[in-house]
């Protein structure tokens, strides 16, 4: 298994079908060997269900009865994943899944621990509000002066490890919604997985405004300064990893077959 890449989704019951199919046909062409495992964050049956029917001999369907965020659909996701390399990717589709062989090829090379999708690479072709740039410029300028992340662009939903980084930095994450990557690639950097590649990316929808909102924000500024606290005054994330408590969930597909009640609480 060369490559598994996590789709968390939520509220994607009309697209998940399409995402399974159109991201099984990229990794056709490049991969030896890959997992597809979605993960349902309180989306309900009718998602898992059309997650499922597509059948995919590479596909996991993973069902967490409540919404957790972002952040503990792709851990949980993770738990699953075989391959030597592990991903996350966004399940609407607006980020071109072209990203997956660049990123998939630069990690062969064995000189990266990370390739991340970035807005900012020279070569991406990305069109949003100037509200976004705005947003996404002042975090970056934080993000920069608390951890030595050398990513300037932390936030696009296309991002690929090293199965070693992986394991050393899931089970002392702590951050489940808006701060989640940042927190990923802040303690994979302190614990000497620092080594980043951005590729280009190419997001094929207009922005049309902003959905950015003051709730958001404050949300996002808040868990990364818990972050911060946690790497620079408590010290959590240097001591040896531990595992953590898994998130209650049901495996509704394992590669392509359908699990009747296989309900994970531990």
């Amino acid at each position: 298994m060369e490559i598994s890449i996590v789709v968390p989704v939520y509220r994607g019951e009309e697209f998940i079908a399409h995402t399974v199919r159109a991201l099984s046909d990229v990794l056709d062409a490049c991969a030896a060997g890959y997992q597809v495992i979605v993960v349902s964050d309180g989306d309900g049956p009718a998602t898992v269900e059309a997650a499922c029917a597509v059948g995919h001999p590479s596909l996991t369907v993973i069902d967490l009865p409540e919404n957790q965020g972002k952040g503990r659909a792709v851990l949980t996701g993770m738990e699953y994943a075989d391959g030597r390399y592990v991903g996350f990717f966004d399940a609407d589709m607006d980020i071109h899944p072209k990203v997956i062989p660049a990123a998939l090829d630069l990690l062969r090379t064995g000189e990266y621990d990370s390739v991340v999708g970035s807005k900012r690479q020279h070569d991406s072709q990305v069109q949003y509000s100037t509200a976004r740039r705005v947003y996404a410029w002042g975090f970056q300028q934080l993000v920069s002066t608390l951890f030595r992340v050398e990513a300037r662009d932390t936030q696009v939903g296309a991002k690929f490890f090293r199965r070693e980084l992986m394991e050393d930095v899931v089970p002392l994450v702590e951050v489940d919604g808006y701060a989640f990557d940042i927190e990923f690639l802040a303690v994979a950097a302190r614990r000497g997985h620092g080594r980043i590649m951005e590729a280009p990316v190419t997001i094929e929808r207009q922005f049309e405004g902003s959905s950015i909102n003051s709730g958001h924000v404050w949300r996002m500024f808040r868990d990364t300064l818990g972050v911060a606290n946690r790497m620079h005054i408590k010290h959590r994330y240097d001591g040896e990893a531990e595992s953590v408590p898994r998130t209650p969930h049901v495996v509704a597909m394992r590669a392509g077959q359908r699990v009747a009640d296989d309900v994970v609480t531990r």
